[in-house]
């Protein structure tokens, strides 16, 4: 008996983010790197470094923070719709792609 494991090589990862040495956390991939790969533009990380302790919040650094968060979670959908099978790879633990 087989245990129920699929012992078949996974199908290969595709996606600009998804290079062999990303996959295999060689490199890192920042949040920028990864939005423009999956949604076609980068993140402008420009307020990045302003003063966010002094208040009220510039309106570029409001936006900035919105959307820092809502790109987070439009990567997640349009990971999701399009790759699901490899998010539940990694998901899974699977740290290198079989040739």
């Amino acid at each position: 008996g087989g245990g129920g494991v699929d012992a078949s090589p996974p199908k290969r990862l595709v996606g600009p983010w998804s290079l062999k040495e990303h996959y295999q956390r060689k490199h890192l991939v920042g949040l920028s790197h990864l939005t423009a790969a999956v949604l076609g533009k980068p993140l402008d990380k420009a307020t990045r470094m302003s003063d966010w302790s002094k208040r009220p919040l510039t309106p570029r650094q409001v936006t900035y923070a919105a959307l820092d968060a809502w790109v987070l979670v439009e990567l997640m959908r349009t990971l999701r719709e399009n790759h699901a099978e490899e998010l539940e790879r990694l998901a899974g633990g699977l740290t290198h792609v079989r040739e």
